[in-house]
């Protein structure tokens, strides 16, 4: 008859024990490097508020297809492993009270986001407006540093490709502009005109929610391009 004595137990005990922590300990190791972000990108849903930024042929007002976008891209940008920082979450401003001054507040309170969340790159989402209504197509822009103009080239390239090529057989260029959110602070960033509300194809496109998805998807391609050049 074989008698297992105490020692013995605690030694299987033991054991088990080991061989248990083994696959909990890999899997550790597996989730904190999977959870390592490959950087930090601030969204920007322009306008909100009393600020609606412009208005489309519909009456969809800008500033609610920006927070559309954005928060879809969000979501893109998480997927990809990035740390993503809203300037706006909702339909409000960022002003306070509307009342004089109120614009000037708003910015304010954007950059002082940007300066807290110490990004590696800014986007700043926008439609656009024109007197002509034939214009179109996706258009990013950005200050007059290097930095900026690399990245907003490798955001328009993409956006050239998959979507202005099908949408209006055309490539656009970026462009450099005097824009407050470019330029408040030293961070890289760009601001993408994500189509014209004045003219009737590309609004049709911007109030469809597949349309952003796959909008946002590009965007998002977009940054982590931007990101991973920039820490090679």
């Amino acid at each position: 008859m074989y008698i297992i004595t105490k020692k013995q137990i605690i030694a299987v005990i033991l054991i088990l024990a080991f061989l248990i922590s083994l696959p909990l300990g890999i899997y550790g190791t597996i989730t904190a490097a999977a959870e390592e972000k490959i950087g930090t990108v601030v969204i920007d849903a322009g306008h909100g508020g009393v600020d609606g930024g412009v208005v489309g042929r519909t009456g969809i007002k800008e500033s609610d297809i920006n927070l559309s976008v954005s928060k879809i891209l969000k979501r893109e940008l998480e997927k990809n492993n990035i740390k993503v920082v809203m300037t706006r979450e909702n339909k409000d401003g960022l002003y306070g009270e509307a009342v004089g001054g109120f614009k000037k507040r708003d910015m304010e309170a954007r950059r002082d986001i940007i300066l807290k969340s110490k990004p590696d790159l800014v986007i700043s989402i926008h439609a656009n407006k024109w007197i002509s209504s034939e214009r179109r197509g996706i258009q990013v822009f950005y200050d007059d540093t290097l930095k900026g103009e690399k990245a907003a080239t490798v955001m328009q390239e993409i956006l050239n490709t998959h979507l202005n090529n099908d949408e209006i057989g055309r490539n656009l260029s970026p462009q450099k502009g005097d824009y407050y959110i470019t330029k408040c602070t030293n961070y890289v960033s760009i601001i993408i005109e994500c189509g014209f509300l004045s003219n009737a194809d590309d609004e049709r496109n911007l109030i469809s929610i597949d349309y952003q998805k796959t909008l946002a998807r590009y965007i998002a391609s977009g940054a982590v391009s931007i990101l991973k050049d920039s820490f090679d």
